[in-house]
């Protein structure tokens, strides 16, 4: 009998010891399974990050092709003008090893646009005739259309990529595939921009072709 209270004394003890460990146990897994899941979830993250990066790449190559000043030449009836467009990006996009965060990309990206200029002048005797910014502008990377239009100007533009022998009829095509050339990285810098151009004060319109300057 005492021999049987003694194991039973024993196994009550056992029993408690198994009791008293079992939050601790269940604290270390539930530590243990919070530390996996956030694992998990970083590397997610950084696979999400590293295909923003690639897109904002891609993005930011058009920028840097298309950027500059260009000039060139349009007719109004007789009268010769000069125009001049410089495009210039908002941001600048520098390489780094370091995995960035998705707000971290996710910012570059809305906040990647162009800033541009124009400014319009009579070629006979240099007299400025217009001039305007437009700030914020958001291109189609994919079709290189660029359109320009602000409230505090008279003139709105319709910019694509082109090349001199460009036809009329296949000037969107050939934007389309100017951009592509350029967001893949087969072709480094754009050389010519085709205008199309609206004007408060002239409803027909003109249309130039301008010419990178450096």
């Amino acid at each position: 009998m005492k021999k049987t209270l003694i194991l039973i004394a024993i196994c009550l003890g056992f029993s408690a010891c198994d009791n008293k460990s079992s939050p601790d146990a269940a604290k270390e897994r539930a530590r243990a399974e919070q530390e996996t899941g956030r694992d998990i979830e970083n590397e997610n993250q950084a696979k999400k990050s590293k295909v923003m990066e690639e897109d904002l790449k891609r993005r930011y190559r058009f920028f840097k092709g298309v950027e500059n000043n260009y000039n060139g030449q349009f007719l109004i009836g007789k009268d010769k003008y000069q125009l001049k467009m410089t495009l210039v990006p908002t941001i600048r996009i520098i390489d780094s090893d370091r995995v960035r965060t998705l707000d971290e990309v996710q910012s570059d990206i809305n906040n990647l646009a162009f800033t541009v200029q124009t400014a319009t002048w009579y070629v006979k005797d240099n007299f400025a005739v217009g001039g305007c910014v437009f700030e914020r502008v958001k291109p189609d990377i994919v079709t290189g259309i660029i359109h320009l239009a602000s409230e505090n100007c008279p003139n709105s533009f319709v910019v694509t990529l082109t090349s001199p022998e460009t036809k009329a009829d296949d000037r969107l095509n050939t934007s389309a595939i100017l951009a592509r050339d350029i967001i893949n990285g087969n072709i480094e810098l754009n050389d010519y921009l085709s205008v199309e151009a609206s004007s408060k004060h002239n409803p027909q319109g003109w249309n130039a072709i301008i010419k990178r300057t450096k």
